[in-house]
């Protein structure tokens, strides 16, 4: 409710607490746990459609190196 309230209403810090009852330091600490949490799964969700889209880059640059036009793709095999 803190991140609704604060990041999606834009309400402050301190009117958030007196809709909620809470301190404003309950507020800032609930605040951040939302958002880390919120980006934790963010990370989870974009990281593995970002981890596929760049298994097809690579791939795709792996095959441009085999036939002799890609130097950079070839680095990028070692690096792996």
């Amino acid at each position: 409710m803190v991140f609704i309230l604060r990041d999606i209403n834009d309400l402050s810090t301190h009117e958030t607490a007196e809709i909620l009852g809470l301190s404003d330091t309950a507020v800032k600490t609930r605040l951040s746990r939302a958002r880390l949490r919120l980006r934790e799964e963010l990370s989870v969700y974009f990281g593995e459609k970002t981890n596929r889209i760049n298994e097809a880059q690579l791939d795709k640059l792996m095959h441009t190196s085999e036939t002799g036009s890609g130097e950079h793709a070839s680095s990028l095999k070692r690096s792996r």
